[in-house]
């Protein structure tokens, strides 16, 4: 069993729910041919992945910055397959590819949400497309995500190397296990998140950022609901 997580994305979709792993070490050598990963142990390719066009600027398309640790990242237990002319896209490298786990841009290499996301709101008349952008790290800290820490520039570099066509219009922060293990304080944790948060405005990203409330795993223990970082 790993962390456990449910949010409503406040979009009239259904509550996700997902069970993912705590860090492991992903390496070279575990990955299958055609595989690549970055020095912070993101994917960058994976086997089969097809690079499609990706979708023009539309007003009913939606962008989602999907940033955190494992839970936000492709750590889950159940993979999610690309559905044909479904209109979701997963962004990295600067190509579009269809949206299937795992995700280029994070680590891991099982499921994530976020396809599944996409589908329903693609279904559910939400959006008209979903192109989805992957910047997250299993096991990591608030702290490293802040300025002055070590996953900071990397984030910084994916948001520069945006084109124009695909400002994010909604950012999904999904980060928290990690805190709770490390005993951060209530205030420690809110300063970092929105010292972050600043270093987002300040990069250009305009769109609503939307928290979840990420804190248990099951190695964990003890754990309470009620807890500093929640």
């Amino acid at each position: 069993m790993g962390c456990v997580f449910g949010a409503v994305l406040a979009w009239g979709v259904h509550v996700l729910q997902w069970s993912s792993p705590p860090l492991h070490g992903v390496t070279p050598d575990s990955l299958p041919q055609g595989a690549k990963l970055d020095s912070f142990g993101r994917l960058l390719d994976w086997p089969a992945k097809p690079v499609v066009e990706c979708p023009g600027a539309s007003p009913t398309r939606w962008v989602l910055l999907t940033l955190g640790q494992s839970n936000a990242a492709n750590h889950a237990s159940r993979r999610t397959a690309a559905i044909g002319g479904r209109a979701v896209y997963n962004y990295a490298n600067g190509r579009c590819y269809e949206a299937a786990s795992p995700l280029l841009g994070a680590t891991g290499t099982g499921g994530e949400p976020w396809s599944a996301l996409g589908h329903q709101l693609v279904d559910r008349g939400h959006a008209s497309s979903v192109v989805l952008i992957p910047v997250a790290v299993a096991g990591s800290a608030i702290a490293m995500w802040a300025p002055g820490g070590v996953l900071h520039p990397m984030l910084l570099a994916e948001l520069a190397a945006l084109p124009g066509q695909l400002r994010p219009t909604h950012v999904l922060w999904v980060q928290g296990e990690a805190d709770f293990a490390l005993g951060t304080s209530a205030d420690a944790y809110r300063a970092g998140f929105f010292r972050l948060l600043k270093s987002l405005r300040d990069a250009g990203v305009a769109a609503p950022v939307y928290a979840a409330v990420s804190t248990r795993c099951v190695v964990q223990a003890p754990w309470s609901a009620a807890n500093p970082v929640a």
